[in-house]
Formats: structure tokens, sequence, C-alpha cells
């Protein structure tokens, strides 16, 4: 019996697991030069929320990271996260950068043969732990995928 309560409580609790992070896709940006195709990603905070900074993070903190998968089409020549505005909180008394409104993921992909398709996929993982007034919560992971 205890098995099923087990299931029944870790389903519950994966089904009110909150997104605090959405990538906007009908705002990805996507150009190509002669040397590598230009993408960027935007993301958005649900209002209420920040996540913590992608660099200069305290100890014990997680930062917000970016990951995107190899691919047989392209090699990936830079990738980063651009964040416009950080915002600063207090954590026991020693303050930290967080973000809280908007960011964008920028990579550049260069591809390794001229015979490449216009239908792959740049796959990605951005790691993130919100939190808010109150508390923080578990690290999340967001996957995407982008035709390019």
């Amino acid at each position: 019996m205890s098995f099923y309560k087990l299931i029944f409580i870790t389903s519950i609790f994966i089904a009110v697991q909150n997104d605090f992070v959405v990538l906007k896709n009908e705002e990805t940006t996507i150009s190509s030069n002669k040397d590598y195709t230009e993408v960027i990603l935007l993301f958005t905070i649900k209002p209420g929320y920040h996540i913590q900074s992608n660099k200069e993070v305290p100890e014990n903190i997680i930062p917000t990271s970016i990951y995107f998968e190899t691919s047989e089409s392209y090699t990936i020549s830079l990738q980063e996260l651009i964040v416009p505005v950080y915002d600063t909180v207090v954590l026991d008394e020693t303050p930290h950068m967080v973000i809280s409104d908007e960011f964008q993921a920028k990579v550049h992909l260069k591809a390794l043969n001229s015979e490449t398709s216009g239908s792959n996929l740049l796959k990605g993982i951005l790691t993130y732990q919100a939190c808010d007034d109150k508390k923080c919560y578990f690290p999340r992971e967001l996957k995407f995928d982008i035709s390019i």
C-alpha cells in the first residue's frame, strides 16, 4: 500500500510543479551570414519571481545556465546568456544579482557542410533556480528545440 501512496504523492508533486521561465518561441530570431547562423532566443520570467544570475553567484546558489546539444549538421562557435538588467536581492545580509524580467540566449552555428537543410533542430536545456520573496524552489530544467 505504501508504494502506491508514494507514486500518488510523487505524481501530485510533478503535476503542480511550476515552470517559472517561458521561452517565447514566436520571438526567436534567426539570421545568417557567410560565416555563421545566429539564433537569439527570448526567455521571460513569470511576474513575482526571479531566477539566480548566470554569473557571480554566492556559494550554495545554483547559477542559471544554458546548454545546447551537438549536431552532425553544425558546430557551436558561440553561446551566451544576455541579461539586459540584473536586479539585486539580499541573502543573509549579502547582496547578489538575480534576473527577474527577461533575458536572451544567443548562439552562433557554423554549418559543417553546404548541404545542411533548413529543417535542422537546435535543441537545448536551460537550467535555473527560481525564488520569490519568501523562498527558493527546486532547480528546474526547461528543454526546448527550435527549427533552424
